[in-house]
């Protein structure tokens, strides 16, 4: 993931994607920025790129973290779907409700790991199916 800042006037402008998708942001009015309104295209050297982690400011930790979210909650979904089960399904196996269920497939800061892994279980990944998912996030710097 890459992402992209420049300051235009009195806005912010975010641009982050990767290969298959792209989107630009203007930070102080809000909405999606093109040409249609009035932005034109910068030139390379206007522009910074960086990590995800550098925008953000976290720490190896904290960067760990997420991405060990963001593997478990892919092969939550992929497992879902293969097994045919909607989320509504899924959320009253866990006595939860379709919108947390919905909250735990997207990352959403606001679910624990715990609820992560419960949904998991329930679904049928076993030990095994999330180490295999979680072997490539990156290590934390000893």
């Amino acid at each position: 993931m890459i992402f992209v800042t420049h300051e235009v006037k009195s806005h912010s402008l975010v641009a982050w994607g990767d290969q298959d998708s792209a989107a630009v942001r203007r930070g102080k009015a809000g909405g999606r920025v093109s040409p249609a309104h009035g932005v034109k295209i910068m030139s390379k050297q206007d522009w910074k790129e960086g990590t995800v982690q550098d925008f953000l400011g976290l720490s190896d930790v904290d960067m760990a973290m997420v991405e060990t979210k963001v593997a478990l909650t892919r092969v939550l979904r992929r497992q879902r779907e293969a097994s045919h089960l909607t989320q509504s399904e899924v959320a009253r196996a866990m006595r939860t409700s379709q919108s947390r269920m919905a909250r735990i497939e997207a990352g959403d800061p606001s679910v624990s790991l715990d609820l992560v892994f419960k949904a998991l279980y329930t679904v049928g990944v076993t030990p095994q199916e999330i180490g295999r998912s979680i072997r490539n996030v990156h290590a934390v710097p000893a």
